[in-house]
């Protein structure tokens, strides 16, 4: 019960801090749907969906995709290839992705500018990071961690 306040407080923090943010929910028929394709997909990305909802954040900032999608519907056939078994969940418009790898337990992680999967990492706009010549980098380990920082930016 736990993850779902989370997911509840951080729709309010997303909306109260991006109000251009345009998100919806699915209903419990399209979870079912996602969850009938995919039987492992992590029940913190289906309660995401529930309730967090898809759709951008703020005006172009991040957007999260209303299922699970092929690399080949985004990326050319090379890049694709590299990229088995991994599923997209976003992007930022501008060519950052994140998803699972759904050979590695169902992974969260991001797209790196090669094209290869690894981990999701992220450098909080803290005002201790900004003026930092190191800023910190934080490695987001799930989906609901990694929009938490984003909200956070």
């Amino acid at each position: 019960m736990s993850q779902l306040r989370d997911i509840i407080a951080l729709r309010k923090s997303l909306l109260e801090r991006f109000p251009d943010s345009q998100l919806k929910p699915l209903s419990a028929k399209e979870i079912k749907q996602v969850q009938k394709e995919h039987p492992a997909v992590p029940k913190e990305y289906l309660d995401i969906l529930a309730t967090l909802g898809w759709g951008t954040i703020g005006k172009l900032r991040f957007q999260l995709y209303s299922g699970l999608v092929a690399p080949s519907s985004i990326y050319d056939a090379t890049t694709a290839k590299k990229l088995a078994g991994v599923l997209l969940i976003g992007d930022d418009y501008s060519g950052y992705c994140v998803g699972y790898h759904t050979l590695k337990d169902w992974k969260f992680g991001e797209i790196s500018s090669n094209g290869t999967f690894r981990p999701c990492l992220v450098c909080p706009k803290t005002p201790g990071n900004l003026a930092a010549t190191k800023p910190t980098i934080v490695t987001a380990n799930s989906l609901l961690h990694f929009l938490n920082l984003l909200c956070a930016s």
